[in-house]
């Protein structure tokens, strides 16, 4: 099966501000599903990365509307 995230596909997520920079860009978050995978991606991520990067899961579950895929502690109240 071929994989959702390509090079040039990542390359292009990040540009639109969907994705983190790196090489190869981040945390490519386009669906729910995305944004499910990157929630238990998080633990192997670098301790001092992990704020930076559940804030953009978060505003990422908010833009596509579906922060029920968050983590009960991390869900937008009000």
């Amino acid at each position: 099966m071929a994989t959702k995230w390509t090079a040039a596909r990542r390359r292009r997520a990040l540009d639109a501000g969907h994705a983190l920079p790196g090489d190869p860009p981040r945390y490519p978050i386009s669906d729910c599903d995305d944004v499910r995978n990157a929630v238990g991606d998080l633990g192997r991520s670098d301790e001092e990365d992990r704020g930076e990067i559940r804030a953009f899961i978060t505003r990422r579950a908010i833009e596509l509307g579906c922060t029920e895929d968050l983590p009960d502690d991390w869900r937008i109240r009000g």
